[in-house]
């Protein structure tokens, strides 16, 4: 029998992503509830309804920490999974079960894997024509190679990459500035300030959407945090704080700890990170280094009634390395809202950035 055999869609196959789906949840947990899983999603052909397929279900996890702990290794192979590491995918761990019946990629959330596979997906989904070039090469490559299933694999790279590259541009496009729409009608009413930040702070400071973005942001300030509790839950979000590395629900009327500075809304698909920053007064304090401050009319802008905190401030924020530099998707925000930055917010990166590490790369580019 052939290795490569493709079949027509089957509406069965969203059913046993579901049942499986199920069995995940219970085996690791949810963050929330003191597991690791944080999101589980179905990609792959078998995930685009009308594609030809190999009957293989594959699930995507996003964990945290990762990567996920002995015993949660233990629970995945007690449902029938044989691990085989990274199986060629960094910042993956990856298993198996069957003869090639379900692939669950558990995935590290600082890789770009975990969008790129997503937007694939979603892509296909929404654009016929795309999804037709799929299929037809996938027909042609398994009638070049039904016997060898490495290379029918290789043959598809070259057109994944390039569907990958117009996902991106497609879900720019498509996305724009919704979210952002979306949280400020969900904080409409709120008698307290907030701000947008990370990425999306960015894309508004440049005034256009630039990439996907695995989360959205906003500061809030401490003393302001119930009033937000009050919304949020009013609006039917599911509210915990990070403390310790895990996760914790936030009673009612009960402020966070002090040593807490994070906490995590979650209503339906949506998800809103909202960071607890000090007080402010006309003064903000970089919480890295208290020392390093920033008068309160440069701290925060506006675009279309939209407050976010001010690029330098959140590149300061990106600035961290790993393994002696910056990970790829700040080393891109760097470069491309670098050109938009004024003298002053240059100097005042630098100084940022230098006060951490001196030999930072970005101070290369800094110079004013």
């Amino acid at each position: 029998m052939a290795d490569v055999v493709l079949s027509p869609y089957q509406e069965g196959w969203k059913d046993l992503y579901e049942l499986e789906r199920t069995k995940l949840l219970k085996a690791l947990g949810h963050a929330t509830e003191g597991g690791v899983l944080f999101r589980i999603e179905h990609i792959g052909s078998t995930s685009i309804p009308g594609m030809i397929a190999k009957p293989t279900i594959d699930i995507m996890i996003d964990v945290w920490p990762f990567p996920i702990p002995e015993e949660k290794i233990r629970a995945m192979q007690e449902l029938g999974y044989d691990y085989l590491g990274e199986n060629g995918l960094s910042g993956r761990q990856y298993f198996s079960r069957g003869p090639h019946d379900f692939h669950v990629h558990i995935l590290n959330i600082e890789t770009y894997q975990w969008q790129n596979f997503l937007l694939f997906r979603n892509y296909l989904r929404a654009d016929a024509n795309a999804a037709k070039r799929y299929a037809d090469l996938k027909l042609e490559l398994s009638q070049l190679y039904p016997n060898n299933r490495q290379a029918y694999q290789n043959g598809k790279g070259e057109l994944i990459g390039q569907l990958t590259q117009e996902a991106h541009l497609w879900h720019v496009a498509e996305t724009g500035f919704k979210p952002l729409a979306f949280v400020a009608a969900e904080l409409e009413g709120v008698a307290a300030p907030w701000h947008f930040s990370s990425g999306w702070a960015l894309d508004l400071f440049t005034g256009k959407p630039s990439r996907y973005h695995d989360d959205l942001d906003i500061i809030v300030e401490r003393q302001h945090q119930l009033a937000f509790q009050k919304q949020l839950r009013a609006k039917g979000w599911l509210l915990h704080y990070v403390a310790n590395n895990s996760y914790v629900f936030w009673e009612d009327n009960e402020p966070i700890p002090e040593t807490s500075h994070q906490i995590h809304a979650r209503k339906a698909d949506e998800f809103i990170d909202i960071l607890i920053e000090p007080n402010l007064t006309d003064v903000w304090h970089y919480r890295r280094n208290p020392e390093l401050t920033r008068a309160r009319n440069k701290t925060f802008l506006e675009r279309d009634g939209l407050s976010y905190l001010s690029p330098e401030l959140v590149l300061a924020f990106k600035a961290k390395l790993s393994d002696n530099k910056p990970r790829p998707k700040d080393q891109k925000d760097f470069e491309r809202v670098l050109p938009y930055l004024s003298d002053d917010q240059k100097r005042w990166l630098a100084q940022a950035v230098k006060t951490e590490n001196a030999n930072h790369p970005w101070l290369r580019d800094l110079s004013c």
